[in-house]
This record gives structure tokens, C-alpha cells and sequence, in this order.
């Protein structure tokens, strides 16, 4: 009995001490440079989606494990493509790029700014979403994984997809 005590308390201080019962996230000192990120691609393969060969970005939301809204902006052939994630029922939409829309997505894609964004926020979490980025601009292909996103550029390609739901 007073092992499990012993244990308990522990455990629960130790608990304490990296956050869990405090916070909602943990903050992990690692990079997730270029690992991409299973449930998008699951999601990729289940709905039988091939990413652009040329420019494109992808951009995900992805709560616990499954992908609820994702967007791909194909900039070779000036279109996007909207999907529904995995609880929509509804098929994926295609509709041609507008030129201020294109260009806003390269003007961002080529950013220094986003050239330098970290590659992860150093959080895992929980409670919550992510959003996921591929992208490829000029040959560069990047990958970001952001949990609670707050850095400015990722917002601003949440921003993105959230204007095409």
C-alpha cells in the first residue's frame, strides 16, 4: 500500500513537472523537418490523391489522428481542390484558381518569412488540431506540422483554408 502511494505521488509530481496536468500540450525540444505526417497522407492514399508534380500547397487540418478539412492548390494547373476530410460525406470539389487568389498563395510560398517558419511548433497535444503543410515551390519541397498553431505564417495559411470552407 504505501508503494502505491509512494508511486502516486511520484508519478503525479513528475506529471506536474512536464506539464500534463497543468497544460494541454508538451513541449518537445525536437524537429519534425520534412517527416511528413501519417494521417494527411492516409488520408491522401484513402481518397486516392496524388500530390501535384509541379508548384502545389496542401493545407490540412488535422485533429487527433484524422484529417477534417484539407485544401490543394495546384499552381501549375491554376486550380484548388477542397476536401471534405475524413467525417464529410461529400466529394472533393475542383475549381480554377483566381489570378489575386494565385498570387497570393506564391507570394506566401516564396516568402522568406515562410522559408524560416520552424518546421513544428514543439508541441504535441492531447486536445486540439494541427495544421499540415506541404508545399513546393521552384523544386523546394517543405513540410510543417504546427499543433495550436500561433506562429503568423502558419496562420496565415490556415487563413487560407479556412477561406475555401
Amino acid at each position: 500500500m504505501a508503494t502505491r502511494l509512494l508511486l502516486a505521488l511520484f508519478f503525479s509530481s513528475l506529471l506536474m513537472d512536464i506539464g500534463y496536468a497543468e497544460e494541454q500540450y508538451y513541449k518537445f525540444p525536437v524537429s519534425f523537418e520534412n517527416k511528413r505526417n501519417d494521417a494527411v497522407d492516409y488520408y491522401l492514399k484513402e481518397q486516392a490523391v496524388e500530390l501535384p508534380k509541379g508548384d502545389y500547397l496542401l493545407v490540412a487540418i488535422q485533429p487527433m489522428g484524422i484529417v477534417s478539412r484539407a485544401v490543394i492548390y495546384d499552381l501549375t494547373k491554376n486550380q484548388k481542390t477542397i476536401f471534405a476530410g475524413s467525417h464529410g460525406n461529400e466529394e472533393s470539389t475542383v475549381i480554377d484558381l483566381k489570378e489575386p487568389e494565385q498570387k497570393q498563395i506564391i507570394s506566401i510560398i516564396s516568402s522568406e518569412a515562410l522559408s524560416k517558419t520552424p518546421t513544428s511548433s514543439g508541441y504535441l497535444g492531447r486536445d486540439g488540431y494541427s495544421i499540415v503543410v506541404y508545399y513546393r515551390m521552384n523544386g523546394k519541397e517543405r513540410l510543417l506540422n504546427h499543433w495550436q498553431p500561433d506562429h503568423p505564417q502558419i496562420l496565415k495559411l490556415a487563413n487560407l483554408l479556412e477561406q475555401n470552407l
